[in-house]
């Protein structure tokens, strides 16, 4: 599970009477987004997906944590992560680092994706299409 590499902790009064720890941030679908992007062309550590977003660490672990939640992505070992999704379902069947710099299009609520070469060319069936 992710979050047993990726728990943080908030610190409080030292008295029992001090305020209860801030709960952690809900990543919006964009957010969730963003750090897949990162995470499709390469992998990457909570301190790297701060670096390249901007996110404060409270975020990026929540992102993190929702995404492994949701099996997007999963620990690829030494603190890194990958994405379970290797390569674009599209006919093109690149890997992730192939598509480095170029544009990906990610469908929530599953949050799949793909090249958006073959997002043009041959979109995506919906979730549960034959």
């Amino acid at each position: 599970m992710l979050g047993k590499w990726l728990r943080t902790t908030s610190r409080t009064a030292d008295s029992a009477d001090g305020p209860a720890p801030a709960p952690p941030p809900e990543p919006t679908d964009d957010e969730l987004a963003t750090v897949l992007a990162l995470l499709v062309v390469s992998d990457h550590d909570v301190r790297m997906i701060m670096e390249r977003t901007g996110f404060p660490v409270d975020l990026a672990v929540a992102a993190v944590n929702e995404l492994g939640r949701r099996n997007v992505v999963s620990d690829a070992g030494g603190d890194f992560f990958t994405t379970t999704q290797g390569y674009c379902p599209g006919p093109c069947r690149r890997g992730g680092h192939e598509l480095r710099g170029q544009e990906i299009v990610i469908t929530p609520p599953r949050f799949e994706w793909e090249c958006a070469h073959c997002r043009d060319t041959e979109p995506m069936a919906p979730p549960g299409a034959a």
